[in-house]
Protein backbone atom coordinates (compact mmCIF):
# COMPACT_ATOMS: atom_id res chain seq x y z
CA UNK A 1 0.00 0.00 0.00
CA UNK A 2 1.19 3.36 -0.72
CA UNK A 3 -0.65 6.81 -0.27
CA UNK A 4 0.23 7.83 -3.32
CA UNK A 5 -1.19 5.01 -5.85
CA UNK A 6 -5.12 5.88 -3.93
CA UNK A 7 -7.71 5.78 -6.40
CA UNK A 8 -9.88 9.00 -6.12
CA UNK A 9 -12.42 8.06 -8.64
CA UNK A 10 -15.74 8.27 -7.78
CA UNK A 11 -17.64 5.40 -8.08
CA UNK A 12 -21.04 3.22 -7.96
CA UNK A 13 -24.71 4.74 -7.84
CA UNK A 14 -23.33 7.83 -6.48
CA UNK A 15 -25.53 10.17 -4.01
CA UNK A 16 -23.48 9.89 -1.20
CA UNK A 17 -20.12 9.66 0.38
CA UNK A 18 -19.96 6.55 -0.03
CA UNK A 19 -19.55 6.76 -3.49
CA UNK A 20 -17.25 9.99 -3.78
CA UNK A 21 -13.48 10.31 -2.32
CA UNK A 22 -13.23 12.61 0.65
CA UNK A 23 -9.88 14.60 1.73
CA UNK A 24 -8.65 14.15 5.41
CA UNK A 25 -9.96 17.73 6.00
CA UNK A 26 -12.85 16.81 4.94
CA UNK A 27 -13.75 13.59 6.84
CA UNK A 28 -11.84 15.42 9.85
CA UNK A 29 -10.00 11.86 10.26
CA UNK A 30 -6.81 11.62 11.65
CA UNK A 31 -3.72 8.99 10.24
CA UNK A 32 -4.73 5.50 11.19
CA UNK A 33 -1.67 2.97 11.76
CA UNK A 34 -1.95 -0.55 10.80
CA UNK A 35 0.49 -3.46 11.42
CA UNK A 36 1.36 -3.38 7.59
CA UNK A 37 0.94 0.00 6.59
CA UNK A 38 -0.02 3.49 7.88
CA UNK A 39 -3.45 4.55 6.47
CA UNK A 40 -4.36 8.81 5.97
CA UNK A 41 -7.95 9.88 7.05
CA UNK A 42 -9.26 10.02 3.21
CA UNK A 43 -10.91 7.73 1.03
CA UNK A 44 -14.75 6.54 1.07
CA UNK A 45 -16.69 6.62 3.83
CA UNK A 46 -19.82 6.37 5.04
CA UNK A 47 -22.21 7.35 8.31
CA UNK A 48 -24.82 4.53 9.33
CA UNK A 49 -28.21 5.75 11.09
CA UNK A 50 -29.50 5.07 14.66
CA UNK A 51 -32.35 3.20 12.58
CA UNK A 52 -31.82 -0.45 12.73
CA UNK A 53 -33.58 -0.64 9.21
CA UNK A 54 -32.38 2.33 7.65
CA UNK A 55 -28.61 1.25 8.36
CA UNK A 56 -29.66 -2.41 7.25
CA UNK A 57 -30.84 -1.26 3.76
CA UNK A 58 -27.75 1.16 3.77
CA UNK A 59 -25.40 -2.14 4.13
CA UNK A 60 -27.37 -3.96 1.75
CA UNK A 61 -27.00 -1.31 -0.54
CA UNK A 62 -23.24 -1.05 -0.13
CA UNK A 63 -23.00 -4.62 -0.54
CA UNK A 64 -25.12 -5.19 -4.10
CA UNK A 65 -23.30 -2.44 -5.59
CA UNK A 66 -19.10 -3.76 -4.40
CA UNK A 67 -18.52 -1.04 -1.80
CA UNK A 68 -15.76 -3.25 -0.53
CA UNK A 69 -13.95 -4.72 -3.93
CA UNK A 70 -10.28 -6.20 -4.95
CA UNK A 71 -8.80 -2.98 -4.61
CA UNK A 72 -10.00 -2.14 -0.82
CA UNK A 73 -7.23 -2.51 1.80
CA UNK A 74 -8.91 -1.90 4.80
CA UNK A 75 -12.16 -0.78 6.10
CA UNK A 76 -12.16 0.86 9.50
CA UNK A 77 -15.44 0.56 11.50
CA UNK A 78 -15.69 3.46 14.32
CA UNK A 79 -18.30 3.56 17.35
CA UNK A 80 -19.45 6.36 19.28
CA UNK A 81 -21.07 4.96 22.68
CA UNK A 82 -22.49 7.27 24.94
CA UNK A 83 -23.83 6.33 28.65
CA UNK A 84 -25.99 8.94 30.58
CA UNK A 85 -25.06 7.25 33.32
CA UNK A 86 -20.95 7.82 33.49
CA UNK A 87 -22.11 11.59 33.32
Amino acid sequence: YKHSHIDKTDFGPGGSTAWTYSSAKETKSLTYRGRMATYEGDGFYVDLLRDRNGTIKIIEDLQENNWIRRGTRVVFIEVTIYNTNTD
